[in-house]
């Protein structure tokens, strides 16, 4: 375990808070599940109302974990420290208590600064989850034969909803005046990592997981949080150039990325469902030519004498 230890010494501190997040909720469920069991009364019109606010408690906390992680896992974090940070949770340890300690104080030296790293993670995060979630929920349509949208008003707000988290991301990104490294840590997405994403995400996700995904993004409010929350560009201070390198990929492109990625992965599944139909088939083969009498072996009849099955077949 000393190898994942210390997270915050390899990963910029918003992944690292990805672990933080995973680990409290982790600590958090195992205390709802151990300590937070209610007491039966025994008293005339009682009834399973409280034990029913414990169970809803357990459901939420379970939600909100699996999409830490799933979000963990979709940025790349190593599987060992996610492994780890529900471990120590569901031990009962959160994370400003893990030995060594996270350093102090958690959010960096400048807190307003990381607090608008958080907020371009967190943008960044829900468009690149979204253009997924698109890109997978049009795939399965067309493969089920369906090329038109059914609900295209709530398609058309999903784009909406992406345009106004964009400009969040696009405005505060020059706000805090990201260096290149934060700008490549943050959206600098490559093949290989778009690959990671729909692997975690989409292509773990039913057909009823996916239409709920898609059914969420779709919500107005997304909209108007992202607009009531936004950061003007001359806050910063005299205005200057903003070049395009400077700002988080646009949603087409990010779909257009995602599209691929899941070509690939299809691709990549297919050929080894073959491979393995190919492998299947070679054993049947081989098991079905290897039985009672296995080719090439001496046949013993009834007599006792033998002959040679190569040559009579």
């Amino acid at each position: 375990m000393s190898g994942v230890s210390r997270p915050w010494e390899s990963l910029p501190p918003w992944k690292t808070r990805l672990l933080e997040q995973v680990q409290d909720l982790s600590y958090h469920h195992q205390r709802v599940l151990h300590h937070g069991y209610p007491d039966y009364n025994l008293t005339p019109g009682s009834d399973d109302t409280r034990v029913r606010v414990w169970l809803t408690q357990l459901r939420e906390l379970d939600a909100e974990r699996e999409q830490a992680v799933i979000r963990a896992r979709a940025n790349g974090l190593p599987e060992p420290m996610l492994e780890q940070a529900r471990s120590l949770g569901d031990h009962g340890i959160r994370w400003n208590a893990r030995q060594p300690p996270p350093p102090e104080p958690a959010r960096g030296t400048d807190v307003a600064r990381e607090a608008m790293l958080d907020s371009v993670a967190d943008d960044v995060w829900q468009l690149e989850h979204t253009a997924a979630i698109l890109a997978a929920h049009r795939q399965r349509r067309i493969a089920a034969g369906i090329h038109s949208e059914s609900r295209p008003v709530a398609a058309s707000q999903i784009h909406t909803n992406m345009s106004a988290l964009w400009v969040r991301a696009a405005d505060t990104a020059v706000v805090a005046d990201l260096t290149d490294t934060e700008r490549a840590q943050l959206w600098g997405r490559d093949a290989s990592a778009w690959r990671t994403l729909v692997e975690a995400t989409v292509n773990r996700y039913s057909d009823t997981v996916l239409e709920q995904h898609w059914r969420t993004r779709a919500w107005p409010g997304i909209e108007y949080d992202a607009r009531e929350h936004m950061r003007p560009i001359d806050s910063s201070g005299p205005g200057r150039t903003v070049f395009p390198g400077e700002l988080p990929p646009t949603p087409r492109a990010m779909i257009d990325h995602a599209q691929q990625a899941l070509a690939i992965t299809d691709a990549a599944r297919a050929e080894g469902q073959l491979s393995e139909a190919i492998a299947a088939a070679r054993l049947d083969e081989l098991t079905r030519s290897w039985g009672a009498e296995p080719v090439g072996e001496p046949d013993i009849t009834a007599s006792g004498s033998t002959r040679n099955l190569d040559r009579d077949f």
